[in-house]
């Protein structure tokens, strides 16, 4: 007879924990270059060099389609997303008008800095260990910070569907970056803009952050600079969110 009374000593597995991990493994990877553009992610193979069962692989699949980092093509497969210098102008021109916004709501809320000096110090700690793919992390989690902290759903939401493709990009602009410090680095005027209260000061010094690189990404993969826009600037304005 069974003794029901035993306790058990095996625990089911978390299929959502295997799925997380390959999720932080295929997407780290992604973003570090891992894998080529353009190039198809076979589960059989995903799952051999996890270690795991294509259940797990399958679901993280689905997870980084819909942060726009894979593309799932009908009977042919998932393909790491891959971004024209075209797609590259047009994510920035979006990104500029979408995230000087937020920076204006989120110094209108009166948030706090607090949290974007910590991510400039986990900026500042990955490039210690000359860990990119760290350094793009934190990265985005400042600039994520300001989308989420700007009290707008709406613009939440787009920032977060533009995420997969927005990291893809930072990926490929700080591949131009000799000194990982630089990365850091560009960040505290920003913050210290921002500190100031003074809005026009604020997002031109935010504008010009965004633009500091990928003009000369996009020039390095044949792009036309000229189509990227440029901060507005209005000479003697003194606009500011004290008023």
């Amino acid at each position: 007879m069974t003794d029901n009374s035993r306790p058990r000593t095996l625990k089911p597995v978390e299929h959502h924990r295997l799925a997380d991990q390959a999720h932080e493994a295929i997407r780290g990877s992604i973003l570090a270059g891992g894998f080529e553009p353009g190039e198809r992610l076979v589960e059989t193979r995903l799952a051999s060099d996890l270690g795991m069962s294509r259940a797990p692989i399958r679901e993280a699949l689905q997870r980084l389609s819909k942060e726009g980092l894979v593309l799932e093509r009908a009977h042919r497969g998932t393909f790491v997303l891959e971004l024209g210098v075209v797609d590259i102008i047009d994510i920035y021109n979006l990104r500029l008008g979408l995230e000087a916004t937020g920076l204006r709501l989120f110094m209108k809320r009166g948030a706090t800095t607090t949290k974007l000096w910590t991510r400039i110090e986990q900026m500042e700690r990955a490039a210690d260990r000359d860990d990119i793919a760290a350094i793009v992390r934190a990265e985005f989690a400042f600039h994520r910070y300001i989308a989420e902290e700007a009290g707008n759903p709406f613009l939440t939401k787009v920032f977060s569907e533009l995420e997969g493709r927005l990291m893809l990009v930072i990926a490929i602009d700080d591949a131009a970056f000799l000194r990982l410090h630089d990365v850091p680095a560009e960040h505290v005027p920003v913050v210290e803009a921002i500190e100031t209260g003074d809005e026009l000061r604020a997002v031109t010094v935010f504008e010009e952050h965004l633009l500091s690189t990928v003009g000369a990404a996009i020039e390095r993969l044949g792009g036309d600079v000229s189509l990227l826009l440029r901060p507005l600037r209005r000479e003697g304005s003194r606009a500011s969110s004290k008023k």
